[in-house]
């Protein structure tokens, strides 16, 4: 299954809301203290300190300190909110957070605070609400509705999300921000050309922006374009050969083209590196099974959601793996796991991988249960039963 890509962790920010907010620049917390609204007479660099140090306890109960001396210090209300949400407290530091935007409600930084507190807290929608009142605030700015763009694709409000991106992008056109949220949005889609333009126009406007590489290079991977993504791999892996996510994308162009073999020891040179990586583990499984090596496969995928139980596309994968060992109550019981889990796209993705494995094997009849099995949910999913391949 290749819908979903492997990322170390250190890249797993450039999916998130905020990434592309901060690539364009967002003013810091601690500079709130200028904001309108705020009083003098206190000083919250000190209970700052405390939270970049790590102590979001103390840090919390400095604030606290200061704002019984000054309940006006906007500062204070929106340092207690991150030092809240340090430790947790996703609920008291959207108060927080609301306390802070009470005293300047034209603020679109403080409004940017508070929705992405009311993301960290799961509240997607109200999120969209109030970036879409900073977003009206100061035409121009855009920072707030690119934000937005991101919350309404979360949402799978891509129509929105894509009006947004581009209203952004209309305002800053040499950023690559609104082209790597236009990315994003068209790898909801599945529409892999869109994509890979939209990455590419972020990597040809920012060369060293690391996330715009990868996700190009996983963008070409989606649109099956593996020859290409395996020579922009060893072009960058000449300047820097030991960069692992570039060879992970490397290792997935390989498996695309059928060189399983050495996309499987790409991966085992990674996880050498990175052994507790569960989409590295899977993707070595995903491999495994596309060269026939079926106990390997398993065990590789097994492996992948022990470390990580969320995986729905191993889950998947295991449960195409167990129908083509021929082991049919172990691989609906997989499968069952993987459409707690998952969503549509995954979905759609098992169904294909399913159909395949059966134009080379049509007589199974454990291949046959499953397939009705993923049709039947799929079709509770409002979508079609048979749903066209990419």
């Amino acid at each position: 299954m290749t819908r979903r890509r492997a990322v170390l962790p250190v890249l797993q920010l450039a999916a998130h809301t905020w990434a592309y907010v901060w690539v364009i620049g967002c003013a810091p917390v601690g500079a709130l203290s200028q904001e309108g609204g705020a009083t003098g007479g206190s000083d919250p660099k000190a209970a700052y300190d405390l939270l970049r140090s790590g102590n979001a306890s103390g840090a919390e109960a400095a604030f606290r300190r200061l704002l019984a001396a000054n309940a006006k210090e906007i500062a204070a209300h929106v340092g207690l909110a991150e030092a809240l949400a340090a430790q947790g407290k996703q609920a008291e530091a959207v108060q927080s957070h609301r306390d802070a935007v009470a005293l300047n409600p034209l603020s679109v930084d403080l409004r940017m605070g508070l929705a992405a507190s009311l993301d960290r807290a799961g509240n997607l929608a109200e999120s969209a609400t109030e970036l879409a009142r900073a977003s009206a605030y100061i035409r121009g700015d855009p920072r707030p509705v690119l934000a937005l763009a991101a919350v309404y694709r979360r949402l799978g409000r891509l129509a929105e999300a894509s009006d947004a991106a581009l209203t952004a992008l209309g305002w800053a056109p040499d950023n690559p921000a609104p082209h790597m949220e236009l990315g994003a949005i068209a790898e909801a889609r599945e529409d892999w050309g869109a994509a890979i333009a939209a990455y590419g126009a972020a990597v040809s406007l920012a060369p060293g922006l690391r996330p715009a590489r990868l996700a190009y290079l996983a963008a070409l991977a989606g649109g099956k374009q593996h020859v290409e993504a395996e020579a922009v791999c060893r072009a960058l892996l000449k300047a820097d050969p030991g960069d692992l996510d570039v060879r992970l994308s490397l290792a997935a162009a390989l498996d695309g083209q059928g060189m399983h073999d050495n996309a499987i020891s790409e991966y085992r040179a990674i996880l050498s590196a990175t052994p507790d990586v569960p989409t590295v583990w899977g993707n070595l499984g995903w491999t495994q099974y596309s060269a026939g090596r079926l106990d390997e496969a398993l065990a590789s995928s097994r492996k992948a959601v022990a470390l990580d139980p969320k995986l729905a596309y191993v889950h998947y994968n295991i449960g195409l793996i167990e129908a083509c060992r021929g082991d049919g109550a172990a691989s609906l019981a997989a499968y069952r796991t993987a459409l707690q889990a998952g969503d549509a796209a995954d979905l759609r993705a098992a169904i294909r991988d399913v159909e395949e494995a059966r134009k080379k094997s049509p007589a199974s009849a454990v291949l046959t249960r499953a397939l009705g099995l993923l049709r039947e949910a799929y079709g509770k999913t409002g979508g079609q039963a048979q749903p066209t391949s990419r």
